[in-house]
């Protein structure tokens, strides 16, 4: 049987619904509220709210003004995850790159990083492989970016809630390079969208 997916237009709770339901009374587990299921998708494609007869019933009515409602409110919901899972997954792919070039400089000229490293603190001994430390560091910080690159689409796809938590999080955390002064933010804003109601009910 074909599931319909609406939001309760009280509480904006998402609701899955027999078709053979739509169009009839229901009531959201969540408030208890009880509204009329907008009719199947199928059913008004080609007849928008502005063909409805005059002489329709109450229900029929209240039915395709919940169905549009739903879509104006879906819209804005996109609105806002967007921009910002593409910020998050853009300052990802900055970090990837910047850690990628770090690991290379790392490994193919380890004796230059360790001038540069004295020049920026002379006399100051080291306890320790400043080259070995920055491929490691670089190495795991490029996989960070990685996943954070993964997270921030699967925020855009509105595919995983528990993902883009993870992407937004990651983002104030993946700060071993300069792009954290832009991944920060990033992620504050993330996190902000996110914890809206009607964007977390908008996950699948």
């Amino acid at each position: 049987m074909h599931i319909e997916v609406i939001f309760c237009p009280a509480c904006n709770h998402k609701l899955r619904v027999p078709e053979d339901l739509m169009g009839r009374p229901v009531q959201c587990p969540q408030c208890k509220g009880v509204f009329v299921a907008p009719p199947p998708m199928t059913a008004i494609t080609d007849r928008p709210p502005e063909s409805v007869p005059a002489d329709a019933t109450q229900d029929t009515r209240q039915g395709l003004d919940d169905d549009w409602s739903v879509e104006r409110r879906q819209r804005p919901v996109s609105g806002k995850i967007a921009p910002a899972a593409i910020c998050l997954m853009l300052t990802a792919l900055g970090h990837l790159g910047l850690n990628i070039w770090g690991v290379i400089q790392a490994a193919t000229q380890p004796e230059m990083l360790r001038k540069q490293v004295q020049a920026f603190a002379p006399g100051i001994p080291m306890p320790f492989d400043i080259a070995r430390l920055s491929l490691i560091a670089c190495s795991a910080f490029a996989l960070v970016s990685l996943f954070q690159a993964f997270c921030g689409f699967a925020m855009f796809s509105r595919r995983s809630y528990s993902l883009a938590i993870c992407g937004a999080v990651l983002s104030l955390a993946n700060c071993n390079q300069l792009c954290c002064f832009g991944s920060i933010p990033v992620g504050i804003w993330a996190l902000i969208v996110l914890f809206q109601s009607d964007v977390r009910g908008s996950f699948r």
